[in-house]
């Protein structure tokens, strides 16, 4: 689908509101959620608009369930020079994967899943809590304009 200058500017500010904290030096950004295939054009259209900002972008998938391989990944493309790696998968703000991101986005409001996926997101959720970890939160409930939500924890 092509995009639209309401989702152009979405992720146009989205990425502004990331970068703004890291001018410079490589950043890591998660972006991740119950539902692959969103998961993926999310990080897809973030991943633009960080390039369109000027900087450069690699793009990568991974699982949160290997958090040592990922953190090799990681600390490879830290010392190799890179700008900007968005990686997008399930389960990447596992607390045991917390500290290795600069960002991250948390989708909510996808599809539901069902069976084993289900039960595994459910945990997921309910004992690590990656909504209140992640540095932005995203109702995908319209995957192809999502809505950035903001919690009150007052």
């Amino acid at each position: 689908m092509a995009p639209t200058a309401e989702r152009t500017r979405f992720y146009a500010d989205l990425a502004r509101e990331i970068l703004q904290h890291y001018p410079r030096g490589p950043v890591a950004l998660a972006v991740t959620g119950p539902d692959a295939g969103i998961t993926r054009r999310v990080a897809d259209s973030l991943g633009e608009a960080i390039a369109s900002a000027g900087r450069g972008v690699a793009r990568q998938d991974a699982r949160g369930d290997e958090p040592d391989a990922l953190r090799t990944q990681l600390a490879a493309f830290r010392s190799s020079g890179g700008d900007v790696l968005v990686v997008d998968g399930p389960q990447l703000l596992r607390p045991a994967l917390r500290g290795s991101w600069n960002a991250s986005v948390w989708l909510e409001n996808g599809p539901v899943l069902e069976g084993a996926a289900l039960e595994s997101e459910r945990a997921y959720v309910r004992d690590g809590d990656p909504r209140s970890a992640a540095s932005a939160v995203l109702s995908v409930a319209d995957p192809d304009l999502p809505v950035q939500v903001f919690s009150d924890s007052c």
